[in-house]
């Protein structure tokens, strides 16, 4: 599979791909219900409230506020809030998180997986009643081409990559001073 070029959107709500369809929420959560900030601790997007009760809850944890081309740090928190497993089929050989990064205007300033190809292999996965993974992703804090990001608010979106549609975590933006 070769991850999408800038412009290209990817949507889908948060659900795990062996979830029945009852299950779906295909309206994904504005940015203003799903971004909490103080200061500068870090913000996290509010995926409990933007997802049904019997699917996967994504949530994107990163600073929020930087310095120009300082290195950010983001975990993408996975969670089953249900009473029994799930089956998860995972793109990769190991779990494949994509993250992108947009501007005030909405353009694509950075993507984690820009480019590369992701190996076609599906990872099963069973994530028991109430339990969670994480997976870290880096970022330089620097463009495609390079370039220390300029000041700003930035949006930070982020990927599970599963056998079919990606799984969104809800939206997060950055201050970047």
């Amino acid at each position: 599979m070769r991850v999408p070029r800038r412009g290209v959107a990817i949507t889908c709500a948060a659900l795990a791909s062996a979830l029945p369809p009852a299950g779906c929420n295909p309206a994904p959560p504005s940015d203003a219900d799903s971004v909490r900030s103080v200061g500068g601790a870090p913000v996290v997007s509010d995926a409990a409230a933007a997802q049904p009760a019997d699917s996967l809850q994504l949530r994107l944890e990163l600073p929020s506020v930087v310095r120009p081309g300082a290195p950010v740090t983001m975990i993408l928190h996975v969670r089953n809030p249900t009473t029994r497993p799930l089956d998860l089929y995972l793109r990769g050989r190991t779990t494949t998180v994509d993250v992108r990064v947009e501007d005030e205007a909405g353009s694509v300033i950075w993507q984690r997986l820009e480019g590369m190809v992701v190996p076609a292999i599906i990872q099963a996965r069973t994530l028991d009643a109430g339990a969670a993974f994480a997976e870290r992703v880096d970022w330089n804090g620097r463009a495609s081409g390079g370039a220390a990001v300029a000041p700003g608010r930035y949006t930070v979106r982020a990927f599970l990559l599963t056998e079919s549609e990606p799984l969104a975590a809800p939206a997060v933006t950055v201050r970047v001073e």
